[in-house]
């Protein structure tokens, strides 16, 4: 059978004949050289290893929906099933096919719409970058911290996602996100995301396809191929200890040699594979020792800034006792006040209606002296008509003696009206005198209701300001509790991880020293024995 290369080697100037070549030979090796192509080419697509091989390395680098299924359709669930978390403890980075981000949007998941934006073309329009792939951490005993680094413009930021994973049954995982955390803001709080049930429909202990019920895809490769797929364990999978370091320590299983020299070799393997291990976890604690003095200086920063809340809290509810006493007190003075002000006005209403009654009589009053004066004149003039004709007789008399009655009469009642016009005008005129006084009085007391009126207002806008302060410093009071009680959450977290890891180590280190003993054992045994010197041959050939 002839291969592509060996193809690519036929076709080469220097596998031609070089001198006294015909014609003839170099057409049936240009001949063989398209047969070799063409075959080469055939038995890449007919043979599907190829394919599924050019689909996974395709979905390492940029997934699609496509290679994605043929990984699914070729995969069988009974060969390699995950029944335990440490088949899938590691370092794994995170990608997605594009088809997820309408899924992510329409789901509601912010941190993945976030995520989309970023490496999308809206983001590089918006000077947004991804500027590394998403590094999620899992931890034997489940736990999870994905690790993002974003770039928004010139401003930068860590992002950490941390929470939980949790084996529900064969192949079946369960995600409980946690809490968010932002280097940069240096602000932690609680994750956003709903928890969701995952199917793994595709593993090789290098490449890991999960799909939830939205039908969102998450492919994982691991930072750090294995060599060889992880064995699935044959009984029930062992809970591992509640908390522990996110360094991933993987189980080292020592095969004994058949001979003394390999199974030295073989104890030196696990023991350079435990130092690492050992070296790791060491590294892993001193960033947990570093955050937690990060931590503590957050904590001791956040307590102040509670006392201070605290103190302006209650400094703003002194504030608003304070208000609130001067408020009731100015509210009973305006009460006061306006109950005065009525009073003055209804005075003052009553002697204006009374000044215009007494107007009222002294116009009817000066109408009738007004009457009176003109029946004064005709009764004079009829008088006098009657005088000039001097007519003897009772008619004469008569008529004289009636003119005079009623005259007299008249001017009787004119002397009175003149007499009540004179009074009523001074009754007017010192009446007036009062309404004026009453006017006054009035009036000041509006404006001293008036004043105490916007100082009632000036009060209970004061009162309101210091009810706005005081909700707000409640506010600012219970966000940084929250805060507070989150960094003490992940700073007794880290102490936790810390012991844990302490312990493993501790462990290790017995173990490494045992190994050491087997070791030195096993090498004084073969030097011993004599397995370990070379074979000499005789002195000739020495």
């Amino acid at each position: 059978v002839c291969s592509l290369p060996v193809a690519r080697k036929l076709a080469r100037p220097s596998s031609l004949p070089s001198q006294g070549g015909s014609t003839m030979v170099s057409r049936s090796t240009r001949g063989l050289w398209l047969v070799a192509v063409l075959y080469a080419a055939s038995y890449r697509l007919a043979n599907p290893a190829f394919s599924l091989l050019a689909a996974k390395q395709r979905t390492a680098k940029n997934p699609s929906e496509a290679d994605i299924a043929a990984l699914e359709s070729s995969w069988s669930p009974a060969d390699s099933r995950v029944l335990s978390m440490r088949q899938l403890t590691g370092s794994w980075l995170l990608s997605s096919p594009k088809e997820n981000a309408p899924k992510g949007l329409m789901s509601g998941d912010i941190p993945r719409m976030l995520l989309n934006l970023y490496a999308g073309d809206i983001g590089r329009m918006l000077s947004m970058e991804l500027v590394t792939d998403p590094k999620l951490l899992i931890a034997p005993d489940g736990r999870t911290e994905t690790q993002t680094h974003l770039r928004w413009g010139q401003q930068e930021d860590d992002i950490s996602l941390q929470g939980s994973l949790e084996l529900i049954a064969p192949n079946v995982l369960r995600e409980k996100p946690k809490l968010t955390r932002s280097k940069a803001l240096k602000l932690t709080w609680p994750a956003m995301q709903k928890p969701r049930v995952m199917n793994i429909t595709y593993f090789d202990g290098n490449l890991l396809i999960v799909r939830d019920a939205r039908g969102i895809v998450d492919v994982l490769r691991r930072e750090e191929p294995l060599r060889k797929m992880p064995q699935t364990p044959a009984g029930p999978p062992v809970s591992p200890p509640p908390s522990g370091p996110v360094v991933p320590v993987a189980p080292v299983t020592v095969k004994k040699a058949a001979t003394p020299s390999e199974q030295v070799h073989g104890l030196l393997e696990e023991v350079q594979s435990l130092s690492s291990s050992l070296e790791a976890l060491r590294n892993q604690t001193t960033e947990d020792q570093q955050a937690r003095q990060e931590l503590a200086k957050e904590i001791e920063r956040l307590e102040k800034e509670l006392d201070t809340a605290t103190s302006n809290a209650k400094a703003d509810n002194v504030i608003l006792k304070a208000l609130e006493k001067v408020n009731t007190k100015v509210t009973g003075l305006y009460e006061v006040q306006a109950e005065k002000t009525q009073e003055k006005a209804r005075t003052y209403e009553d002697l204006q209606s009374e000044m215009v009654g007494l107007t009222t009589r002294v116009a009817d009053l000066e109408e009738n002296i007004t009457r009176y004066r003109l029946r004064e004149g005709t009764l004079l003039k009829e008088i006098q008509a009657l005088q000039s004709e001097r007519a003897a007789g009772d008619a004469f008399r008569t008529a004289m003696q009636q003119a005079k009655g009623e005259l007299k009469t008249v001017r009787h009642d004119l002397r009175d009206s003149m007499r009540d016009v004179m009074r009523l005008r001074e009754e007017a005129r010192s009446h007036s005198y009062v309404v004026e006084r009453a006017q006054k009085r009035a009036a000041n007391e509006l404006k001293a209701r008036m004043k105490i009126e916007e100082e009632l207002s000036d009060q209970k806008q004061g009162r309101s300001e210091a009810q706005e302060r005081l909700s707000q410093a409640a506010q600012v009071e219970k966000d940084l509790r929250e805060e507070l009680a989150n960094l003490r959450s992940e700073f007794e977290t880290l102490q936790q991880r810390e012991v844990k890891a302490r312990e493993i180590a501790k462990g290790m280190e017995a173990e490494i020293d045992e190994l050491l003993k087997e070791a030195k054992t096993a090498q004084k045994t073969l030097q011993q024995s004599g397995l370990d010197k070379k074979k000499r041959g005789f002195w000739p050939f020495r």
